[in-house]
């Protein structure tokens, strides 16, 4: 009966029945996120209120992470069954024997980067960050992908709380700190409050970084005990993805009443400015690019000394993705 509903609702027909339908048995499942709850996080709690991942049957429980490296960790250890990560620790992570597959993108592209005060340090570029000091959660993805970029260069890293990015930044405890395109606008009207100028050197511009931003992990043993769970979390997160780039006001209303501490204007800045990095010209929206997943295997390989391939990138799910998602159409 499961099944019959679930093909039901895949093709779109008696809409009306599938819901309640799947309500009685929804299926518990938990997301985790790779760093403190923003506005890059919308979609996921958009795709709760609005109910795009009930249809497809799941009860999601979003929990907010540390890191990619610590969200690698929990899920090789079975803590969770979903995460949106960076995907360079997670390959971190299976070489080190973790089972670990990729089932869908979220960012295309990499938008990550350090800001720094433009005031303080007017001619900083690429080039200069391992001359000045640089902030950063213990373990921080963005960090090590730097260290991948900059081989044989010694880096001055000072690891901080997440929640204190700014204010080490701005006293000047540190020079620059990890940031990300969708994160800037906030940080920089907090440092225009403080009488700073922000600036941002990002990894893809400034730094030619060519992989893959985040994706959808999951353990492998999900896939192969329940693939037919897998392939229904792609298709509600894909369809809370795709609604939230459509209705972006409506999509950060769902966050900022899940979490009040955020502010709707700033996290409506951080959404949209994350929006081009959910697709590339000519390429699917959650498809993974055999070109940008080599090269984050490479990336991987000089940020770790590891040698690992490309062949946990797996496009089985979202390949299955009706053409209107994968052109990114609610």
């Amino acid at each position: 009966m499961k099944r019959i509903l679930w093909l039901v609702c895949t093709i779109g027909a008696l809409s009306a029945v599938c819901g309640p339908a799947w309500a009685q048995d929804l299926k518990k499942v938990t997301l985790l996120t790779d760093f403190l709850i923003s506005g890059t996080h919308t979609p996921y709690f958009a795709g709760v209120a609005q109910g795009k991942f009930r249809d497809v049957g799941l009860d999601v429980t979003i929990q907010p992470g540390k890191s990619s490296t610590d969200g690698a960790g929990q899920l090789a250890a079975g803590a969770v069954q979903f995460a949106i990560l960076d995907p360079v620790p997670a390959l971190l992570a299976i070489s080190k024997g973790a089972e670990l597959s990729f089932v869908a993108v979220y960012w295309q592209r990499n938008p990550n980067g350090f800001c720094y005060l433009k005031d303080k340090h007017p001619a900083l570029s690429f080039n200069d960050l391992d001359k000045v000091s640089i902030g950063g959660v213990n373990g921080d993805s963005i960090v090590i992908t730097l260290k991948a970029l900059m081989p044989g260069k010694t880096l001055n890293v000072i690891t901080l709380d997440g929640a204190s990015h700014n204010a080490a930044l701005i006293s000047g405890q540190v020079d620059a700190i990890s940031c990300s395109v969708g994160s800037f606008p906030a940080r920089a009207a907090l440092a225009k409050q403080a009488g700073h100028e922000l600036g941002i050197i990002t990894l893809a511009a400034d730094g030619g970084l060519k992989s893959i931003g985040q994706a959808v992990v999951v353990p492998t043993s999900l896939i192969k005990q329940d693939p037919d769970l897998v392939k229904r979390f792609v298709r509600g997160y894909a369809e809370s993805v795709a609604w939230s780039v459509a209705n972006p006001e409506a999509a950060v209303d769902a966050l900022v009443k899940a979490h009040a501490e955020l502010k709707a204007d700033a996290t409506l800045m951080v959404w949209q400015a994350f929006r081009p990095f959910f697709s590339t010209p000519g390429k699917d929206w959650f498809k993974f690019d055999p070109a940008s997943s080599k090269a984050t295997a490479e990336l991987a390989d000089k940020a770790y000394n590891i040698n690992v391939t490309d062949a946990a990138f797996n496009n089985e799910f979202a390949s299955a993705l009706p053409a209107r998602l994968l052109e990114g159409k609610p």
